[in-house]
């Protein structure tokens, strides 16, 4: 039950990556709602089901679970899709991984200039045949 939990966090977290603090304390109120919850009706469960029975029925849900990290693995990306929140969050996360890219590019050449010698100025001169 706790691999099937934490794969369905990682994977809202995954999804929502600029609401990830809204999505854990979302899942937080319903896992104490379900803590809240459960106990009501336990001594009845047991009561009427025996020891036995009573204990599988949870075991039989996280059973139920254990399929949930590969779903979300083959069908993630589609399921993010459908939702507003996690379009727009992954829509964010490229325009962050752009403006990334493009510094790392602008650093790199910045770099290979310095190791040559020459300016962006000068070489840009040197293909133009500037100055001969």
């Amino acid at each position: 039950m706790v691999l099937a939990f934490l794969a369905c966090i990682n994977y809202l977290i995954d999804a929502y990556t600029i609401y990830a603090a809204s999505v854990l304390a979302a899942t937080a109120i319903i896992r104490a709602l379900f803590a809240t919850i459960f106990p009501l009706f336990t001594n009845y469960m047991y009561a009427r089901l025996g020891v036995h029975w009573a204990s599988s029925i949870p075991a039989f849900l996280a059973l139920a679970c254990t399929p949930f990290p590969f779903i979300f693995y083959k069908y993630g990306k589609a399921i993010r899709m459908k939702c507003k929140y996690a379009a727009d969050a992954a829509e964010v996360m490229a325009q962050i991984r752009a403006r990334q890219k493009a510094v790392q590019e602008e650093e790199k050449q910045e770099a290979d200039e310095a190791a040559d010698g020459t300016s962006g100025v000068e070489k840009h001169a040197q293909n133009v045949g500037v100055g001969e």
